[in-house]
């Protein structure tokens, strides 16, 4: 499956941090999405936001030292249904390497309440949490303990560590439709020069953008107040 570029200029921002535009790193650029990695766990799917794929990926990466205010992390919502528990133990964050490159080291994951249709309290944090599978930028990761939401809307940003001199980037995949609250952005250095340096929806900061939401799922079981669980 093909991935389509849409290439937003940044020879400005190139001129003001002083970074060549060939070193630079791109908010969105061509690559090539491989198979849709294979299940490493036979739980349940309680969340499953994969389908409709656009043929883009957006970055969501923290990059060396060198390129730090390029730094920039995706989020998008699910919901806990009411009279439901989750107990989370596996993601799957559809994505791509950009030009063929990588692989990832590993990925830092943040779990947030939501508050006014943005990421608000943080919930959960795991930082440079180890890869299980990558295949070629879809990748499936094991949470090293479980993660337990009660009801409501959530908010999940998924940024991957990867050195662009090296491995180059590695994006997100998106899709074509919206479901619920649009996909959010931020890139607190804006070396993208998009002013989106807190969260903000994908389409204000990268305003020729017309794709949707972020494709990923989410793993484990679900238990209900009185009831055992639904594995």
């Amino acid at each position: 499956m093909r991935v389509s570029a849409i290439l937003l200029s940044i020879a400005l921002a190139a001129c003001v941090c002083g970074v060549s535009l060939a070193a630079t790193p791109q908010p969105m650029h061509k690559g090539v999405v491989r198979d849709k990695p294979v299940r490493s766990s036979r739980l349940r799917t309680l969340y499953d936001q994969t389908g409709h794929d656009s043929g883009i990926g957006v970055p969501s990466q923290n990059f060396e030292d060198e390129f730090d205010i390029y730094d920039d992390m995706l989020a998008d919502d699910f919901v806990v249904p009411e009279g439901k528990r989750w107990k989370i133990s596996e993601i799957e964050v559809e994505g791509t390497y950009f030009d063929g490159i990588g692989p990832a080291h590993s990925l830092n994951i943040a779990i947030y309440k939501n508050k006014h249709g943005l990421p608000g309290k943080l919930v959960a944090k795991y930082d440079e949490i180890g890869i299980a599978e990558d295949r070629f930028g879809p990748l499936v990761v094991q949470l090293p303990e479980w993660l337990k939401l009660k009801p409501g809307r959530y908010w999940m940003s998924v940024q991957a560590n990867l050195d662009f001199s090296v491995e180059g980037e590695w994006g997100w995949e998106t899709a074509s439709i919206i479901l619920d609250n649009p996909a959010v952005f931020q890139n607190p250095g804006d070396g993208f020069m998009t002013g989106c340096t807190t969260w903000a929806p994908l389409r204000t900061c990268i305003s020729d953008f017309e794709a949707g939401d972020l494709l990923f799922a989410l793993r484990g079981r679900e238990t209900t107040p009185q009831g055992p669980d639904r594995g």
